[in-house]
């Protein structure tokens, strides 16, 4: 769908950083989902930049993940 997601460094994510990690996603990426506390920059399949967090793993007993999700409106 176009939307793309790599693992952040940081523990707050500014919108800059996402942007500059998300510039160019044909470098490849993606974000290992290892454990809860892991944030990713994400670029939506529109374009807008923004962050995850996982909060838990398996939270219903499946393999599911806990998630927030914040998008800037710059």
């Amino acid at each position: 769908n176009g939307a793309y997601v790599t693992q952040s460094e940081l523990e707050s994510p500014t919108i800059e950083y996402c942007r500059e990690k998300t510039v160019n996603p044909t470098l490849g990426g993606g974000i290992i989902l290892g454990k809860a506390g892991i944030l990713g920059c994400v670029l939506t399949n529109e374009g807008r930049v923004g962050y995850l967090k996982i909060e838990r793993l398996n939270p219903f007993g499946t393999e599911s993940l806990e998630i927030s999700f914040v998008t800037w409106n710059k």
